[in-house]
């Protein structure tokens, strides 16, 4: 949480130990959303406890070491809504952009080093290899001239599925921050 009274270390770690329990593996993904990485840093217990470091600062990095994962993500990719104008001044002004993966919420879960059918994990981006000029990732990009309007185009395809294999991998937390 984000409030002065929340001890946010401690419910991390204890979903930590949870997870250990209930599955036997140590979670090795958190996923924080990005207002509640920023809740994280501004923590006065995180910042309390983190003062006296190298630089003082609260990371990505540090989030993960604090509570015994390998990686913290935070996905910062964001999303223009709004009317289609031809006038970029004007679209622009008319846009609102929000994060695609918004909210107040967090993902612990734990994913296999390398694909396997023996070994469980939360889930899998599962690719088309059959991709007529697609590479291993699904992924087809294709360019050519456009000579009618004097120009070059590029046009990419992705052929992907991401699935969950295995729901008992991971635990989705709603509303971690006020």
């Amino acid at each position: 949480g984000n409030a002065p009274a929340s001890d946010p270390l401690s419910d991390l770690s204890g979903w930590v130990v949870s997870f250990r329990e209930l599955t036997g593996y140590a979670p090795n993904r958190l996923v924080l959303m990005p207002y509640v990485m920023n809740a994280l840093k501004n923590h006065p217990d995180l910042i309390d406890r983190i003062k006296y470091t190298q630089r003082g600062v609260v990371t990505e990095d540090l989030v993960a070491s604090l509570i015994g994962v390998e990686k913290v993500l935070v996905p910062y990719a964001t999303e223009s809504t709004g009317p289609q104008i031809n006038d970029a001044v004007d679209q622009d002004a008319a846009a609102t952009y929000s994060f695609i993966a918004g909210g107040k919420t967090a993902f612990l879960g734990y994913s296999a080093p390398s694909p396997s059918l023996m070994t469980p994990t939360c889930g899998y981006t599962f690719t088309w290899n059959g991709y007529v000029g697609g590479n291993s990732a699904g992924v087809r990009i294709k360019s050519f001239r456009m000579e009618h309007i004097a120009s070059d185009r590029i046009e990419g395809a992705m052929t992907y599925a991401q699935k969950v294999v295995a729901p008992e991998m991971g635990i989705f937390l709603n509303s971690v921050i006020a």
